[in-house]
């Protein structure tokens, strides 16, 4: 698709999203007026003052609860049954050894996943951040803490088929990250240094000298880490299609007000900020401070398979998808909703209008598709790193000025707390 239809597409999204907003707003408005009616006639004369308080906490209750409704029906579950699906195609390409199709398919998960990247609360989320949080994020995507030194180890090692072995095993060689190391990256050389045990004693060039044995153990490990990834993908899509995702809806334990679980999403698209911002663009364009270069490309996310930048345009979709209480395809289409209910979403977007800070989101969700656009013209982040980072860095800074304003004005509006991990960031 080239810009002048880019153009298009966004200014067509940008006419229905608007429309949308008027009508959220006029229901609003409607609910407003017709619960007061009702008060007054059933209270006999009930003054004006406590009428407008009972209606207001009533109205805005009524649309949060749609909003949290739409984050499990129209985003979340829809998006986990994508992911889904995309496990047991990479599972069956692996089964049949067929690498072409493996690399295909694990290409299609990785992209997969990175959509519900921005969604690490309830069972996705660590335990000690989120509430309902059950680690499974970490055991499904380990990044930023993905090591291929450590995946040739257990490689060599060939202790992954024994019984147990995926759920006790570190989170770093065990994930769809692990599985670039062993499908997509080149296998003669170790990832690990000279230093380390594996080259120091000769253990690495003693596995390649058979190179059918080397071939077959490979495989064995990326059937283990598919099958792992398939069940655990499973049990997160049964938790939210179960109990945890009703009581989200609901705000039941482990939430105790609609508040702590909106704060529970605003946790999760504080992904934009920690992660997006500064580890998979700030770090590799010398922005951040984990890279001490002029440069860190050796820091992308996704280097083997050029698909850095399109893993920020998935992150950026869903966090786009949170404000406007729905997923979009490609071609603006909605995502098949999982919701029985026939209305127009809600979104973050509809919550800040409600309160009556319409250029706040404006400006959020414009912010957000600016930078999509950007991201989808780039052909290689990492070629970009070397051949136009003032392009990376220019990215860089459109995102930071969303993460800005999602962590003051919104936080303010909202009565929204940052999430922990993002405390004590000032920048």
């Amino acid at each position: 698709m080239n810009q002048h239809n880019m153009r298009e597409l966004s200014n067509t999204k940008t006419t229905e999203k608007e429309n949308r907003r008027r009508v959220i707003t006029q229901r609003v408005v409607y609910l407003t007026l017709v619960t007061v009616m009702s008060l007054s006639t059933i209270g006999g004369g009930v003054g004006c003052e406590e009428s407008n308080t009972t209606t207001e906490v009533e109205v805005y209750g009524d649309q949060r609860a749609m909003f949290l409704m739409d984050v499990r029906d129209r985003i979340l579950r829809p998006l986990l049954q994508e992911a889904q699906t995309d496990a047991e195609v990479l599972v069956s390409a692996i089964e049949t050894r067929d690498l072409s199709e493996a690399r295909l398919a694990w290409r299609e998960m990785i992209l997969s996943w990175q959509r519900l990247e921005v969604l690490q609360f309830g069972p996705a989320g660590g335990s000690s951040l989120r509430l309902g949080g059950e680690d499974l994020r970490d055991q499904i995507y380990a990044f930023p803490l993905h090591n291929p030194c450590r995946v040739d180890q257990e490689l060599v090692r060939g202790e992954f088929e024994t019984d147990g072995w995926v759920d006790a095993a570190p989170i770093n060689v065990i994930g769809i990250d692990a599985m670039e190391r062993l499908l997509i990256e080149d296998h003669i050389e170790s990832a690990c240094p000279a230093s380390a045990q594996l080259i120091r004693e000769g253990q690495w060039s003693s596995f390649n000298e058979d190179a059918s044995r080397a071939e077959e153990q490979r495989w064995a490990y990326l059937s283990v880490l598919a099958a792992g990834l398939r069940s655990k993908l499973l049990n997160l899509g049964s938790k939210w299609d179960g109990s945890f995702g009703q009581a989200f809806v609901e705000a039941s334990a482990p939430f105790s007000s609609q508040r702590d679980v909106i704060d529970q999403v605003f946790a999760g698209i504080y992904y934009v900020d920690e992660m997006v911002k500064d580890l998979k663009l700030g770090a590799p364009a010398g922005i951040y401070m984990t890279c001490l270069q002029d440069i860190c490309p050796e820091q992308l996310e996704l280097r083997a398979d050029g698909l850095s930048a399109l893993a920020i345009v998935q992150n950026l979709e869903t966090t786009l998808a949170v404000f406007r209480g729905e997923l979009l395809a490609f071609d603006g289409a909605p995502i098949e909703s999982l919701s029985a209910e026939d209305r127009e979403p809600v979104g973050l977007s509809d919550l800040l209008i409600a309160e009556g800070a319409e250029e706040l989101a404006n400006s959020l969700e414009s912010g957000l598709e600016d930078a999509l656009v950007e991201l989808r013209e780039l052909e290689s982040l990492k070629v970009s790193l070397t051949e136009d980072l003032g392009r990376v860095t220019e990215i860089h800074r459109s995102i930071k000025a969303v993460s800005d304003l999602m962590k003051s004005q919104m936080v303010t509006v909202l009565n929204l707390s940052v999430p922990q991990e993002g405390a004590g960031d000032n920048d």
